[in-house]
């Protein structure tokens, strides 16, 4: 049963993320960032092909828990998103979902306002990004074991200490 959910998980992400490198998914997600909110998600309601804005990167955004970033963060964010060697790529994981955090990226490049969003799963160190925009949706995940403590810091500025053991 294990194998087969591992199968399973894998063709999931491969199919419903794409194929694309997701360090150039990550880098065009934080082009041109001008303003950004964060959301805590409901990790188990993800709807890959929803777009929404009760959704970020396909998973529902628990109700009234939208904040803005203010400048500071969303540039530490932007850092963390382009940053090397923070992310490993290539890897499928079999992982329980629970705590997520999602982040909603107005981006304008050459006079175009454009979407990224990117959802965070933290029991699994995943990530999912989805820019919008002109054209087809570029989707990717990855993982980000070698910075998530950079990550966990940017999240606990934005929503207070407490934000884990919120419901």
């Amino acid at each position: 049963m294990r194998l087969l959910y591992g199968l399973l998980l894998g063709l999931y992400l491969s199919n419903v993320w794409g194929s694309a490198p997701a360090s150039s998914v990550r880098w065009q997600a934080s082009e041109g960032v001008v303003q950004g909110m964060i959301a805590r998600l409901v990790a188990s309601d993800v709807q890959s092909d929803a777009h929404d804005p009760n959704r970020i990167a396909g998973f529902r955004i628990v109700p009234g828990s939208g904040r803005p970033l203010d400048p500071d963060l969303l540039a530490d964010l932007v850092h963390w998103l382009r940053a090397e060697d923070g992310f490993i790529e290539g890897l499928a994981r079999r992982c329980r979902r629970d705590q997520a955090v999602g982040f909603r990226l107005q981006r304008q490049i050459e006079g175009q306002m454009s979407t990224a969003e990117i959802a965070v799963d933290f029991p699994c160190n995943a990530l999912f990004l989805r820019v919008l925009g002109p054209g087809s949706p570029r989707t990717a995940y990855c993982f980000f074991d070698p910075s998530r403590a950079d990550l966990l810091a940017i999240v606990t500025r934005a929503l207070g200490k407490d934000w884990l053991e919120q419901p």
